[in-house]
């Protein structure tokens, strides 16, 4: 019995048909598994890749979201502190007399490499802080906490160590002897 091809020709035992030789061959099933396996991991890799390109979107997005925050909270505690009016500029430091040069001494000349967080916070010379200070506390201020106040707090001590031309008083201990006995009292 003879068959014909696709060409009219009759076919030949043996012969191949065009169409099947183009076909890939079969695999058998452990190697089909394999390759749907690693299909499915490179589809799940992507979908991870997507996520994790999302989420650092956000991730940026809620850093600006949480600046923006973090300023208009200090606008506003600022706010609150200055009430309706500006704060009395006669308000000063205890032991502080007239002498209100201080009050203009940028604070990054006192606190060094803590400055830009009183600085964003609305508080640029050590007037501005005192004047903060009245009403509130260093770790009211949005990114310092009990270190970083004890720092502020030691940073202004010195300060004021090494100016005592502000400091109120300064003069009268020195005029005071120090060999000096107090009289002594009598009761009868």
């Amino acid at each position: 019995m003879t068959e014909e091809n696709t060409n009219g020709d009759e076919a030949v035992e043996g012969d191949v048909p065009e169409d099947e030789t183009q076909a890939a061959p079969e695999l058998d099933a452990a190697t089909q598994a394999k390759l749907d396996h690693l299909d499915h991991l490179q589809e799940m890799e992507r979908e991870a890749s997507s996520l994790e390109s999302a989420m650092k979107e956000k991730n940026e997005a809620y850093k600006a979201a949480k600046s923006r925050w973090e300023e208009k909270r200090t606008a506003l505690l600022t706010c609150v502190r200055d009430g309706p009016e500006q704060p009395d500029p006669q308000k000063t430091l205890p032991g502080m007399d007239d002498k209100e040069g201080w009050r203009e001494t940028p604070v990054s000349e006192v606190v060094g490499k803590l400055a830009p967080i009183l600085e964003d916070a609305g508080l640029k010379t050590l007037g501005e802080l005192q004047g903060y200070l009245d009403n509130f506390r260093l770790a009211d201020i949005v990114r310092i906490g009990p270190t970083k106040a004890e720092e502020i707090e030691e940073a202004l001590v010195t300060f004021w160590k090494e100016h005592p031309e502000y400091c109120g008083g300064a003069d009268d201990d020195a005029a005071e002897p120090e060999d000096e006995e107090p009289a002594s009292v009598t009761t009868e």
